[in-house]
C-alpha cells in the first residue's frame, strides 16, 4: 500500500515542477523582450528627436559686404529657428588678375575654415539672433567671394558677394 500512494504523488510532483519550470522560462522571456523593447523604444525616441531638430534648425547668411576704408568683410549669420545651432564658417575667393591673365585664388589658413578658431569645434548662435563676424582683409577690386555656413547637424547655407 505504501508503493501505491507514493506513485499517485509522483504525477503531482512532476505537475508542480514542470508548471515551475514553465512559469520561469517565461518569466525570463518576459524580461528579455520587455528589455529589448524598452531599448528599441529608446533609440527610435533618440533617432526622432534628432531629425526634429535637424529639420527645425533654421538659419541663413543674412548679409555679407566689405567695407573698402577698413578692409572688413563682415558676414552676419541670422538664427530664425526654435533651436540654438552650432556651425563652421567657410570662405573662398577669387579674383581675376589683369597681370596674370588667369584667375587667382585667395588661400586662407585652415582651408578656408574661418570661425570658429582652431581650439573651438562649432560656433553657437542662439535661436532668433544674429551673429556678426568680421575679417579683416584686403580684398583685391571684383573679388569673388562665396561664404558657407555648416551647422552640427549638416545643413548648411552659402551666399556669393563681390567686392
Amino acid at each position: 500500500m505504501k508503493l501505491t500512494k507514493r506513485k499517485a504523488l509522483s504525477p503531482v510532483v512532476a505537475t508542480i515542477i514542470l508548471t515551475a519550470a514553465v512559469i520561469t522560462i517565461g518569466a525570463i522571456a518576459w524580461a528579455y523582450a520587455r528589455s529589448a523593447s524598452t531599448v528599441m523604444t529608446q533609440d527610435y525616441i533618440n533617432s526622432v528627436t534628432g531629425e526634429v531638430q535637424y529639420y527645425s534648425e533654421r538659419f541663413t547668411i543674412e548679409r555679407v559686404f566689405y567695407n573698402n576704408i577698413t578692409h572688413q568683410l563682415h558676414i552676419i549669420v541670422y538664427n530664425y529657428g526654435k533651436n540654438e545651432i552650432s556651425a563652421t564658417l567657410y570662405l573662398e575667393a577669387s579674383y581675376y588678375s589683369e597681370l596674370e591673365k588667369k584667375v587667382v585664388n585667395i588661400i586662407f589658413p585652415s582651408n578656408y575654415r574661418l570661425f570658429p578658431p582652431e581650439n573651438k569645434s562649432y560656433l553657437t548662435i542662439l535661436p532668433g539672433t544674429f551673429k556678426d563676424f568680421i575679417i579683416t582683409y584686403t580684398f583685391p577690386t571684383d573679388t569673388n567671394i562665396l561664404v558657407k555656413c555648416i551647422s552640427e547637424r549638416g545643413n548648411k547655407c552659402d551666399k556669393y558677394y563681390s567686392t
